[in-house]
């Protein structure tokens, strides 16, 4: 049976809350989402007889009670503080662990196709400033060349449908 007031081991506390901060972090960030649904199901925490909430409400809770436990108490070297933040974290993990059993906690696809237009867009960024590098490497050379840029620029932007050498 588990026993909220045992001592724990500092290191592998701090190792299992830092795995909760991660987790916590990409709820916080908008990376994962709790379905609606998850209101509809009720919730008791292991040290409870019955349900007194929803899991959504409960979740809820959680994260804010373990968020507000790692602010005011943040000495990991005090064994008492260390415990609290401890504790809050098993909650989380509880919460957690059901919604993700019940499929209620799933990848945010918003986020997730966001970072993949962000990431696309750093490229593409890229790519244009090496073709503005390239055409102005090219109107130097014109100009070494004796040339107008201008002019050689004007013949290039035509229409290509003839470049082929067929009008289809």
């Amino acid at each position: 049976m588990f026993d909220p007031t045992a001592p724990i081991d500092r290191k592998a506390a701090e190792r299992y809350l830092a795995r909760v901060d991660d987790w916590v972090g990409r709820f916080h960030s908008g990376e994962e989402t709790l379905l609606e649904e998850a209101y509809e199901v009720e919730m008791k925490l292991p040290h409870e007889k019955t349900a007194t909430d929803n899991l959504g409400h409960a979740f809820f809770l959680a994260v804010g009670e373990y968020d507000r436990a790692k602010v005011n108490h943040p000495n990991h070297e005090n064994p008492i503080e260390l415990r609290i933040v401890y504790n809050a974290a098993l909650c989380v993990q509880t919460v957690v662990d059901k919604a993700r059993t019940m499929k209620l906690l799933q990848p945010n696809d918003m986020v997730r196709k966001f970072a993949d237009c962000t990431e696309k867009s750093v490229e593409l960024e890229k790519r244009l400033q090496q073709a503005h590098r390239r055409i102005a490497d090219l109107e130097n050379l014109v100009r070494l060349l004796g040339g107008d840029p201008d002019s050689a620029s004007n013949t290039f932007s035509g229409d290509v449908k003839g470049a082929t050498g067929s009008d289809e």
